[in-house]
């Protein structure tokens, strides 16, 4: 027995090959049929370019009804594959700009986690609230910091991104979270703009005892730099 990701529509769906789309469904293909993780044809025609087959699908189910398995609807989908065509279409048929996952996360987080300049523009635009925060207090600010997605920080912070925001389960900034990786880049991004390095976690840590503890010595040393009044010695 075929499981729901071996479905030809949901192949067809991923391929945009919208004609064989519209065929499946005329002779009886589930449009609701869901893979092992509760996504089905429309999630995956929402992760590409163009937009052919979403159309059709749209037509014979509303994209806001549905959700995956993790509650991530279609527009979650295409903010996460970068498809602003997608978001586009989805947003003009009644889909929600900051509908929340199962953990919180809106498309705009899932943009700037997976580096979507374009898409977090876009999604800005349509007003995604900037500081929406998942069930751990993580914003958009703080997944683009981790994964070092420059530009997309830069984009966040434009659009009044909190610099010194804190996660509900560290407690830490942007600033905590881009040092202790070692993204140097996005470190000094936060500097320029004032990011508050005197901050400490849930730990007890500064951003400077993060980068040291870790290892990650040009991020220290940067760190290190600053003036004291902005860059406490650790135990203070």
């Amino acid at each position: 027995m075929l499981t729901a990701s071996e479905t030809p529509l949901i192949d067809a769906a991923s391929a945009d090959q919208a004609d064989m789309v519209n065929f499946l469904l005329d002779n009886g293909a589930d449009i609701a049929g869901r893979d092992q993780i509760g996504a089905t044809a429309i999630h995956y025609a929402s992760s590409g370019n163009p937009t052919r087959s979403l159309e059709i699908l749209q037509k014979r189910m509303p994209l806001k009804a549905l959700r995956d398995t993790n509650g991530r609807t279609a527009l979650h989908w295409a903010a996460r594959s970068g498809s602003v065509d997608a978001a586009r279409f989805i947003l003009a048929n009644g889909g929600d700009v900051n509908a929340p996952a199962n953990d919180g996360s809106t498309p705009l987080i899932d943009a700037a986690f997976a580096g979507k300049l374009d898409m977090v523009r876009y999604l800005l635009q349509r007003s995604a609230t900037v500081g929406a925060a998942d069930r751990d207090g993580w914003t958009a600010l703080h997944y683009a910091s981790r994964q070092e997605h420059t530009e997309v920080v830069k984009a966040l912070l434009d659009a009044g991104a909190k610099l010194d925001s804190l996660t509900a389960n560290t407690g830490e900034t942007a600033l905590h979270i881009s040092a202790a990786s070692g993204k140097q880049q996005v470190v000094e991004l936060l500097l320029g703009r004032g990011a508050n390095t005197s901050l400490r976690n849930l730990s007890g840590y500064t951003a400077l005892d993060l980068a040291d503890r870790n290892g990650w010595e040009a991020t220290a040393q940067l760190l290190k730099t600053l003036p004291p009044a902005t860059n406490p010695t650790k135990g203070m």
